[in-house]
């Protein structure tokens, strides 16, 4: 997926009600790497991201493994770089930070739609297209 596909608006759900956030996904692919604890093989999301349209949007890279039923942070820089935080594609041995369900949603029609997966829903562990089992 390009980097030019726009920003969508997504309302989320908050605490006091639900806010409006601007989503572009820039990249959704399959990816494998190498872990300390074995292959790490999944899904890899590159996001931007603001509550403004006009403003600068946040970077945020999330990823979701074969097996698992959630987007999980990777990476989240502020609009200028700055990192917020960075643990690498697929960490497995840091604190989970999740991807809201309606920015998920959005993810996974745009890796369906790129034929990187059978299925995919938020309810069901991830299977890749040609994964075995």
């Amino acid at each position: 997926m390009s980097a030019e596909n726009p920003p969508v608006p997504v309302q989320v759900a908050t605490e006091n009600g639900s806010s409006t956030v601007f989503v572009a996904v820039v990249k959704v692919e399959r990816r494998e790497e190498s872990g300390i604890f074995g292959p790490v093989v999944g899904l890899d999301a590159h996001l931007r991201a603001t509550t403004a349209p006009q403003a600068e949007p946040q970077s945020m890279f999330y990823s979701r493994l074969a097996g698992e039923t959630r987007w999980t942070a990777d990476a989240h820089f502020g609009p200028n770089g700055f990192p917020h935080f960075s643990h690498g594609f697929g960490s497995l041995i840091t604190r989970a930070r999740v991807l809201t369900r309606e920015i998920a949603a959005l993810v996974d029609s745009e890796a369906l739609r790129a034929g990187l997966v059978e299925a995919i829903d938020q309810e069901n562990p991830l299977v890749l297209t040609g994964q075995q089992g």
